[in-house]
C-alpha cells in the first residue's frame, strides 16, 4: 500500500472510529493470493501510530508527542483535581536563585505532601499554577529574571520534570529519614511498630518491583527466611550524584572537568558504601531484634536437644546390651571352664586311684615273688658271693622292669615248676627277655640319633644345642606357628639374636633337624629340658649374690605350684575381660582375676608382660628376617 502519511493517519482514525468495516479486505502483499483478515487496533505499532496520530492533530512534531499514555489518560482524568497542590509562598519569596541546591524543589511547586509519590502530570500542572502566580510579568514589581525567587520555580521543574534528575534528587532528598533503629533487647512486643515503618520506607529504592515487608507474628518459616533474603541482598538503585560539590561543567579546560569527575565519582562511591552499610546494618539490628527469629532457635535447639538426649539413650541402651552380651559370654567361658576343670579333676582322681591300685598291686606281686624265691635257695650258691649279688640284681631287674601281671606270671611259673631245674629254667629266661628288650631299646634310639645326623650332614650342629638353646627353639615354634610366611627363617633369625653361642649361626635346617628329633624324643626330654633351664637360673641367682656377697633367698617351689599352661579357653577369658576393663579403669587387675577362676593376680599380670614380649620379639625377629 503506497499511501502517504496524512492518508495513513485519516485511515487510522477512520479504523478506529470504526467508519471502515472490519469485513473489508485488505491487500497485504500485491503478488500474494488474496486473504480475508479482520484487523483489530492493538499491539506496539497501533500505540505508536496513536501517539504519532494525536501529534500530528495537535500540530506538534512526532518526538514531542510521544509521551506516555498513563500521563495522557490522567491529564483527561484529573483537569480540574488540584487537592494535591498545597503553596507554601513565605518560603518560596526567601529562596535565593544561585544557591539551588540546597531549596526543596517539591516544596517550590507546592507539592511537598506527595513528594516522590506526585506524577509528572501532577509536577506539570502544578508548576503552570506557580509559574500563573509567580511570573514577574504577573506582579507590579519589575526584578531582573536572574535576581527573583522565579529562577527557583525554573530550577524545580527542570529537576523534577527530567527523570533522571529527579531519581538523582530523590536519592538525596532530605526529608528522608536514614536513621537505623537499635537492637530491642527489653521490649520485644514493639519489633514490628518499630521496624515495619522503615522497612516500608527504604523499600522505594529497590530494584525489584515486588519487595516483601516486615509482615507480622503468623508468618511462617519460609516467608521470614525469604525477607531477610531478600534485604541481605538488597539491589538499590539510590545514587548521590545530585551532592557533587563540583560542577564540571563550570571548568575551564578539559583537564579540570577529569578532575572533577573523578572527585565526584570518589565520592558517589563512597556514599554509595555507606548506604550499602546502612542496609545491612538495618537488617542486622532487625534480625537480631525479630521474636520470630527467637523463637525458631529456640525451637531448633529444643529439637536439637532431643535429638542429643534420644543419641545418648539409645547409646547407653546399646552399651547395657553389650554389657549384658559380655557378662553373659563370661559366665559361659567360666561354667565351660569350670566343668572342664571338674572334668579334669575327676579323670585325674579316677587315674590316681588307678595308679594307686596297680602301686597296691604290684607291691604284693613284688612280695609274693621275692617269697616264692626264698623257698627256691638252690637257685644260688650260698658260699660264692659274686653269684648271690648278681642274683640280687636279676631280682631288682625284674622287679623293676616288669609289672604286676608280668610278675605275677612269673611267680605262677615259679610254684608250678616241681623242681630247682624247673625254676632255674623260668627265672632265667625272664632275666634273657629282659635284657634283650633292653638291647633292642638301645639299639633303637642308637638308629634313630645316627639317621638324623645323616639327614642333616652337620656333625657338630649338637654341639650347639645346649638347654638354654632348646628352650629358646621351643619358644620361637609356639611364638611362629605352623603357616607363618617363613616360619624357620624367622625361627633361625629369633634364635641367633636371642642365643649366647658365639661363633656359626643356627640356619634354617639346624633348627628344623632339632625340632623333629624333640618331636621324636619323648614328653620327658622337655621335661628335663626345663628343669635344667630353671636349675641355671637358680644358680645364676646364686652366683650373682655370692658376687655381691649377699645370700640370696631362694625358696624351693613346691613342683604342685609350678605354672600350669594357659588354655586357649582361658587365653579368650582374658582377652574378653581386658576389653571390658581397660586402661585406666580402678583395681583393673583384680576385676581382671574375678573373671578368670583358678588364677591368681600375679599369673594374669604375667600373662600379659608375656604376651607383650611375644608381640615385641615376634617384630623384632620378622624385620631382621626382612633385613637379610
Amino acid at each position: 500500500m503506497n499511501i502517504n502519511k496524512r492518508y495513513r493517519y485519516r485511515y487510522l482514525r477512520a479504523l478506529t472510529l470504526g467508519d471502515v468495516p472490519c469485513e473489508e479486505p485488505i491487500v497485504v502483499c500485491p503478488w500474494a493470493g488474496l486473504i480475508s483478515r479482520c484487523i483489530e487496533p492493538a499491539g506496539e505499532c497501533y500505540q505508536q501510530l496513536l501517539r504519532s496520530y494525536h501529534s500530528y492533530s495537535n500540530g506538534t512534531s512526532v518526538d514531542d508527542g510521544e509521551e506516555d499514555l498513563d500521563d495522557s489518560s490522567s491529564d483527561s482524568e484529573s483537569d480540574d483535581d488540584d487537592s494535591f497542590f498545597v503553596a507554601d509562598d513565605k518560603y518560596l519569596i526567601k529562596l535565593d536563585p544561585v544557591n539551588f541546591k540546597a531549596q526543596d524543589h517539591y516544596r517550590v511547586l507546592g507539592l511537598h505532601k506527595l513528594r516522590y509519590k506526585a506524577t509528572s502530570h501532577q509536577i506539570r500542572k502544578a508548576h503552570r499554577i506557580q509559574v500563573l502566580r509567580h511570573h514577574p510579568d504577573k506582579r507590579d514589581n519589575c526584578i531582573k529574571l536572574e535576581d527573583d525567587y522565579f529562577g527557583c520555580l525554573t530550577r524545580a521543574f527542570e529537576i523534577l520534570g527530567d527523570k533522571l534528575k529527579r531519581r538523582a534528587y530523590d536519592s538525596a532528598d532530605e526529608s528522608f529519614n536514614n536513621k537505623v533503629p537499635d537492637v530491642i533487647k527489653n521490649k520485644p512486643e514493639t519489633f514490628f511498630n518499630v521496624f515495619g515503618p522503615v522497612f516500608s520506607s527504604n523499600a522505594r529504592w529497590s530494584l525489584m518491583k515486588s519487595v516483601p515487608l516486615l509482615g507480622d507474628t503468623n508468618d511462617s518459616r519460609d516467608a521470614v527466611e525469604k525477607f531477610y533474603d531478600f534485604w541481605y541482598n538488597f539491589k538499590s538503585w539510590r545514587e548521590f550524584s545530585y551532592l557533587d560539590e563540583e560542577d564540571k561543567e563550570k571548568a575551564s579546560d578539559r583537564d579540570e572537568r577529569r578532575w572533577i569527575d573523578k572527585q565526584n565519582k570518589a565520592e558517589r562511591q563512597r556514599l554509595k558504601r555507606d548506604e550499602t552499610l546502612r542496609i545491612r546494618q538495618l537488617v542486622d539490628n532487625a534480625r537480631s531484634s525479630d521474636p520470630r527469629i527467637k523463637a525458631f532457635k529456640e525451637r531448633d535447639q529444643r529439637v536439637k536437644e532431643e535429638a542429643k538426649l534420644a543419641r545418648k539413650e539409645a547409646a547407653r541402651q546399646r552399651e547395657d546390651d553389650l554389657k549384658q552380651q559380655r557378662l553373659k559370654e563370661q559366665e559361659d567361658v567360666r561354667q565351660r571352664v569350670e566343668e572342664e576343670k571338674r572334668l579334669a579333676d575327676e579323670k585325674a582322681a579316677v587315674e590316681k586311684r588307678e595308679r594307686d591300685v596297680e602301686r597296691s598291686q604290684l607291691r604284693k606281686q613284688r612280695k609274693r615273688f621275692r617269697d616264692r624265691l626264698q623257698r627256691w635257695n638252690d637257685l644260688i650258691d650260698e658260699t660264692d658271693d659274686r653269684a648271690r649279688v648278681e642274683m640280687m640284681i636279676h631280682i631288682d631287674l625284674l622287679c623293676e622292669r616288669l609289672s604286676a601281671v608280668e610278675l605275677g606270671e612269673l611267680t605262677d611259673k615259679l610254684d608250678a615248676a616241681g623242681d630247682v631245674d624247673g625254676a632255674k629254667t623260668a627265672f632265667h629266661g625272664a632275666i634273657n627277655d629282659v635284657r634283650s628288650h633292653i638291647e633292642k631299646e638301645r639299639l633303637e634310639s642308637l638308629t634313630g640319633g645316627s639317621g638324623l645326623g645323616a639327614k642333616r650332614g652337620d656333625a657338630g650342629a649338637d654341639q650347639k644345642w645346649n638347654d638354654s638353646n632348646i628352650q629358646l627353639l621351643i619358644k620361637a615354634v609356639k611364638l611362629f606357628p605352623a603357616g607363618y610366611q617363613k616360619r624357620w627363617d624367622v625361627v633361625a633369625n629369633y634364635i641367633n639374636d636371642h642365643c649366647e653361642i658365639i661363633g656359626p649361626k643356627f640356619t634354617q635346617k639346624h633348627c628344623i633337624a632339632k625340632a623333629k628329633k624333640l618331636q621324636q624324643s619323648s614328653e620327658q626330654l622337655k621335661v628335663e629340658a626345663n628343669t635344667k633351664a630353671y636349675e641355671k637360673y637358680e644358680q645364676q641367682q646364686l652366683d650373682n649374690g655370692a658376687t655381691n656377697g649377699v645370700l640370696p633367698d631362694i625358696t624351693i617351689r613346691d613342683p604342685g605350684t609350678i605354672d600350669q599352661p594357659w588354655s586357649s579357653e582361658e587365653q579368650k577369658l582374658l582377652e574378653q575381660a581386658m576389653r571390658t576393663y581397660p586402661q585406666g579403669v580402678d583395681g583393673r587387675w583384680d576385676k581382671i582375676k574375678e573373671c578368670l577362676p583358678g588364677r591368681t593376680k600375679r599369673d594374669v599380670t604375667k600373662r600379659y608382660k608375656e604376651l607383650v614380649e611375644m608381640v615385641k620379639a615376634r617384630k623384632q625377629a620378622v624385620q631382621s628376617a626382612d633385613k637379610r
